[in-house]
């Protein structure tokens, strides 16, 4: 009976090999069961493997796949995160270090959960998130309207190995030709730090032989590293501005009539106070953070006198309420020559200026509307932009019920200099200058009326 089976026997193993020898080598199009293996005939890393591309295939394996893990810090835009370019950044970075890069979507969650500010990520970001995601290499990277610039840092030895940047064409985007070139130019440089070295002890590196020159021991490596191409320390630009404070006003009327209501006389000094309130809304919608357009800007601001009329008949004098204030509201718009140059632009508005007094006299009452054309210069005077003037100038159109249609001229012009000592807290100190010569009707009263303003303001810048 054994001998009468045993052909069967043959024949049935000889099927189960065919079929599992084609089973090793059953494949599909870009996708194979067979797992790579390493000469010892272990299981390769997946960075061994190669890194998937976007079109479905896997290059091959990455030229610095071995090593300790890298992390790739994002740029960084009005406080946030800026996606976009950091994508292509990334893909670069990570077709050069394989899986050996952290993951993107465990970067951006890390940075979602240290929840640090501005400052602190400056100064503390690139260290706080290497170790909440256990790498020993940060990239940083920074894109600027003229320049996108990257940095290696090295953090168990607390230098900054290499850096690299490449200018932007198309101002503050960053295409992936771009990318790949600065991440080419960055691992260019820091490749010896990269690469695993048998015997070499990477925390010891900073002790051993002397620092590059780029680099800087302490906790201050992020500040005092930094490239000059990078502009990381300038203050992110404020979408709302509102200020408050107080002065002192000047006020010169000039008659060139006699007859009629009492011109009112003016004190040396009259006490003011008011308020201003500067939006820029575009700066709010990111498709149009970084365009020609974001400079444009809706401004509003009130103004009033501690004035009160005093009437003298005689050896008598009365006293009756006055009003004295002014209102502006005007839009405008400037643009950007970049760096340390100033921007230039044109404002259009609409002035109220208003002397009304409550007195049992006949007075002269000053109300007149106009409408404002400015151009206006914004200049910074620091690389940070924490500190800059603000000129603005120009004609004015009087539309006034209160002025005749003829024999009118106005102006005016206003100047400020403001410091943002902190990202918040912000003050200004300036003057507003405004002339009118007209003729008042129905009083028909000429006159030329010079109101001057000298004060200091503080508020918030958000």
């Amino acid at each position: 009976m054994r001998n009468r089976f045993k052909p069967g026997l043959v024949a049935v193993a000889l099927c189960v090999v065919a079929v599992s020898a084609q089973g090793q080598s059953l494949t599909f199009e870009g996708l194979t069961l067979n797992k790579p293996k390493k000469a010892d005939g272990r299981s390769a890393r997946p960075s061994d493997a190669g890194v998937p591309m976007a079109d479905g295939g896997v290059m091959p394996r990455p030229e610095l796949a071995d090593g300790a893990p890298i992390v790739a810090m994002p740029p960084f835009t009005a406080g946030q995160v800026d996606v976009p370019n950091f994508r292509e950044l990334y893909a670069a970075l990570r077709e050069r270090a394989g899986n050996r890069l952290v993951a993107e979507d465990q970067t951006l969650a890390a940075l979602a959960r240290l929840k640090l500010n501005p400052e602190k990520m400056k100064t503390e970001g690139p260290a706080t998130l290497a170790a909440a995601l256990k790498a020993d290499f940060v990239v940083v990277f920074v894109v600027a309207p003229a320049a996108a610039s990257a940095r290696l840092l090295a953090l168990a030895g607390a230098t900054a190995a290499a850096s690299a940047t490449v200018p932007l064409p198309k101002k503050g985007t960053v295409s992936r030709q771009q990318a790949r070139e600065l991440v080419g130019e960055l691992i260019a440089k820091g490749r010896t730090t990269l690469e695993p070295q048998s015997g070499l002890d990477l925390t010891a590196t900073a002790a051993v032989g002397e620092a590059p020159a780029d680099t800087v021991d302490g906790p201050e490596l992020e500040v005092k590293a930094a490239p000059r191409t990078e502009a990381p320390q300038a203050m992110t630009p404020t979408w709302l501005s509102i200020f408050v404070g107080g002065g002192t006003s000047f006020r010169s009327l000039g008659v060139t009539t006699s007859g009629g209501p009492i011109v009112p006389q003016t004190p040396a000094v009259i006490g003011s106070l008011g308020g201003a309130l500067k939006v820029f809304p575009l700066l709010l919608v990111p498709a149009l953070r970084d365009s020609r357009f974001s400079e444009a800007w809706l401004e509003g601001r009130y103004r009033f006198s501690l004035v009160r009329g005093v009437v003298v008949d005689g050896e008598q004098s009365t006293s009756c309420p006055a009003i004295d204030d002014e209102v502006v509201g005007r839009v405008g718009w400037r643009y950007r020559f970049g760096g340390m140059l100033p921007h230039v632009g044109v404002t259009v508005g609409v002035a109220n200026e208003r002397t009304v007094f409550r007195c049992a006299a006949p007075a002269l009452d000053t109300t007149y509307t106009s409408t404002e054309y400015h151009l206006s210069v914004w200049q910074p005077i620091l690389p940070s932009q924490s500190l800059f003037v603000e000129l603005a100038g120009g004609p004015r159109v009087l539309f006034s019920t209160r002025a005749r249609g003829f024999d009118t001229f106005a102006w005016s012009a206003e100047g400020w200099l403001t410091a943002r000592p902190a990202p918040i807290f912000t003050l200004r100190a300036g003057a507003r200058v405004t002339g009118t010569r007209l003729t008042t009707y129905p009083d028909a009263v000429s006159l030329t009326d010079l109101r001057t303003f000298i004060g200091l303001e503080v508020g918030a810048a958000l």
